[in-house]
């Protein structure tokens, strides 16, 4: 039967008394912020060029080239030394046969556009003929395209009725899979008969994730019991972006293992890798700062928006008899919270310790925790959390000496049937017994009654 903790609240808030007492984080800091989304705009400053592979397109923006795969933008940065200049300033770029070719002004070859991350120049070895050739005319769809380069007007014609129209201001006019392209006003455009639609390129900003702050996660996670009640469950609103994060790293621990510092902003080490738009379900609700949920699943922490967890309710907990005691049996640390974690720990364990058992809070109750684990506090009133397998649980008896465990404070319904079948088979018992002495009295009546000389009444 599962049971949650609440008179226990009380004792619970002394598990700050002697913690580690990490700064608090000024007040004139901003607030943590999680984004609800991260789509933005691309903007451009000085779009010269362009290329468009099948969804990719890739630009030379102020002689800078970007990538925009999917919601994925990538800026390349080249190293200096790889350009005989000592400066690298993209000039032309084009698709062809899977892969983006561009040139860099005062550099002699044609080049490949690496992947993300490298800052090499990959020369091609045997790039495709005809890279970087503008036509003057196309025929797409029904339509004549053709480029006056004296007027620098570009015109479509209808060749069903001969009806045409004039394109001004567009450049750069290149097609891409049966498409027209063009740049206008600093903007891509897509060219369909007389129609021309600006291109409206979003990606996801994952790098604002590295400049999340973290308020005071860090003393809150080390006193969650003064900030709100016991420990809560949280369902997650399917579709939410959650970024996984190590807590570990979120604080720097002395010699002796205690946190005596925090990070200043969350440890997010590759926010487009460690974020994933979650299916929704449980999690254990660490604690809130600004628009910021830190969460637990098992042995893995995520961050994500505030507004996208909603309150389920406490932990399913057994309370323990007041007798109960719990022995360390091996080293260890006693957490503010039901996880494990650098951040969360508020005092040390040893081996042979023994501590008053308040609580235990069995994984089977609660599928969002990594470990069964035991509220425990010590003699100067501290409590904590502690995994089971670092101590051993017993039940001093009351009225005996020595130690025997008292019966199951949760009892199940195994355990009535038992009692019930044993009442039951000392009652049958009780009846034969009763049976067998009238039977018995009964016999030496009757023999009393017989001639004492008939051997046959004997």
């Amino acid at each position: 039967m599962k049971k949650v903790i609440s008179a226990t609240i009380a004792l619970c808030a002394a598990i700050t008394a002697g913690a580690a007492q990490i700064p608090a984080a000024a007040a004139t800091a901003a607030a943590p912020d999680y984004p609800v989304v991260f789509s933005q705009q691309v903007a451009f400053g000085s779009l010269t060029d362009y290329a468009v592979g099948g969804d990719a397109y890739a630009f030379i923006d102020g002689g800078n080239l970007r990538k925009l795969d999917g919601e994925i933008l990538v800026e390349y940065s080249f190293a200096a030394a790889e350009a005989k200049s000592g400066e690298i300033k993209a000039e032309k770029l084009d698709y062809a046969d899977g892969e983006f070719y561009f040139t860099v002004e005062g550099e002699g070859g044609v080049y490949l556009l690496p992947g993300e991350g490298d800052s090499r120049l990959i020369k091609a070895e045997n790039p495709p003929q005809g890279l970087f050739e503008k036509s003057e005319t196309f025929d797409v769809g029904g339509y004549y395209y053709y480029f006056n380069a004296d007027t620098q007007a570009f015109t479509a014609l209808n060749r069903g009725t001969d009806a045409t129209h004039t394109f001004e201001g567009l450049g750069c006019i290149k097609a891409y899979n049966n498409v027209i392209y063009g740049i206008y006003q600093n903007e891509l455009y897509s060219i369909e008969g007389f129609n021309q639609t600006k291109i409206e390129f979003t990606f996801s900003n994952f790098g604002l994730l590295e400049n999340i702050a973290t308020g005071d996660v860090p003393q809150k996670l080390q006193s969650y019991q003064t900030y709100g009640d016991a420990p809560k469950l949280v369902n997650i609103t399917a579709g939410s972006n959650i970024t996984e994060i190590d807590l570990n790293e979120l604080v720097t621990v002395d010699g002796t293992g205690k946190p005596v510092s925090a990070a200043k902003l969350f440890p997010v080490k590759s926010g487009r890798k460690d974020t994933v738009q979650d299916q929704g379900g449980g999690a254990l609700l660490l604690c809130t700062e600004g628009t910021v949920a830190v969460v637990s699943r098992g042995t893995k922490c995520y961050i994500l928006n505030s507004g996208n967890v909603s309150d389920v309710g406490q932990v399913a907990s057994t309370p323990q008899p007041a007798n109960a005691r719990a022995v360390i049996t091996a080293a260890d640390w006693a957490h503010a919270l039901p996880y494990m974690s650098n951040a969360t720990r508020v005092f040390k364990v040893t081996p042979g310790q023994e501590l008053t058992v308040v609580a235990k809070l069995a994984k089977e109750d609660n599928p969002e925790l990594a470990h069964d684990l035991y509220l425990v506090q010590n003699a100067d009133g501290q409590s904590g959390y502690v995994a089971a397998e670092f101590l051993t649980v017993e039940y001093p008896a009351f009225n005996e000496g020595g130690t025997t465990e008292l019966p199951d404070p949760d009892p199940k319904f195994d355990d009535n049937v038992k009692v019930v079948t044993l009442v039951l088979v000392i009652v049958v018992i009780v009846l034969i017994a009763a049976g067998y002495v009238i039977w018995v009295s009964a016999y030496k009546k009757a023999d009393e009654e017989a001639d004492p000389h008939d051997d046959t009444a004997k």
